[in-house]
C-alpha cells in the first residue's frame, strides 16, 4: 500500500482497507473440512476470485495483468460460478467477448481487446478459443437459454 498526501506518518489504526470486486457478498457455496490446510486453501481461492473478478476476469491484479484474459477466465469460470453468483458479471463479460470479436468472428486473447494492435487480432490457442467454451462452462451453473440469447453471441441463438 502507498499512502500519499497524508499529513505526517499514518498508523495502522488510521488506515482502513476496502475490498473492491465485481462479485459481492458472501460465497454462495462453502466448504469446511477437518483439515485447516484445505480450509485455508479454499479461503485463498475465494479471495483470489474477489481480486480477479473486477469488471473483467483478470489474470493477476498484483502484476499489471489486469486485462480480461480469455484463457484464464476459461479455466476458472466453472469454479467461479460455484463460488459466487456470477450471472450479472458473466452477462457483462459475454458482451465484452462479443464486442471484441474480429470482423471474421474470431475471439481475441483478451476481452475487451485492449492489446496493442488489438482490433482484428485473433487470439492464440487456449486464449482466443476460450470464447467458444464459455457457454458449456458457465451453462452448467447459472445460464439459461434466455440469458444466453440476451448476450448476443452468435452461437447463443439456439
Amino acid at each position: 500500500m502507498e499512502v500519499t498526501g497524508y499529513p505526517g506518518t499514518p498508523t495502522l489504526s488510521g488506515l482502513t482497507g476496502k475490498v473492491v470486486s465485481s462479485v459481492t457478498g458472501e460465497p454462495v457455496g462453502k466448504i469446511a473440512t477437518s483439515s485447516d490446510l484445505v480450509n485455508r486453501m479454499w479461503s485463498i481461492g475465494i479471495w483470489g476470485q474477489r481480486g480477479n473478478f473486477l469488471s473483467v476476469p483478470t489474470d493477476c491484479p498484483q502484476r499489471d495483468e489486469r486485462l480480461g484474459w480469455m484463457g484464464d477466465a476459461g479455466v476458472f469460470w466453472r469454479t467461479g460460478t460455484y463460488n459466487f453468483d456470477t450471472a450479472a458479471f458473466s452477462r457483462k463479460f459475454m458482451r465484452d467477448v462479443a464486442n471484441a470479436q474480429t470482423p471474421q468472428g474470431a475471439f481475441t486473447n483478451v476481452s475487451p481487446n485492449l492489446l496493442e494492435g488489438g482490433e482484428g487480432s485473433e487470439g492464440a490457442p487456449g486464449w482466443g478459443d476460450a470464447g467458444s467454451s464459455f457457454p458449456g462452462r458457465r451453462g452448467c451453473n447459472t445460464a439459461t437459454k434466455e440469458l444466453w440469447k440476451r448476450t448476443g453471441m452468435p452461437w447463443s441463438a439456439g
